[in-house]
């Protein structure tokens, strides 16, 4: 998979709740690893925010990029935590 094949994709969190599309990349230059993905979470009309998470967080990517944990949304839309289940 290419890297811009990666944009447009729909995250989904452990519990299978949308969180967002991906919008870009961070990765290393010299060794090209993808280190963290930007997701778009338009939770508003007028809103464009976005949450960045690490690659390794990912699980799986095909139609849907699956994340190993559940994303928890707090009052503040700007305000994402990511909690890891053990």
């Amino acid at each position: 998979m290419r890297v811009k094949d990666l944009f447009g994709i729909v995250v989904l969190d452990s519990n299978i709740n949308e969180i967002g599309k991906i919008e870009d990349v961070d990765f290393v230059v010299d060794t090209g690893v993808i280190s963290k993905v930007i997701i778009s979470t338009n939770k508003g009309l007028f809103s464009n925010d976005s949450i960045e998470i690490n690659f390794e967080e990912i699980s799986k990517i095909g139609d849907y990029a699956l994340l190993k944990s559940e994303v928890a949304a707090t009052d503040e839309v700007s305000e994402v935590t990511i909690e890891v289940k053990d």
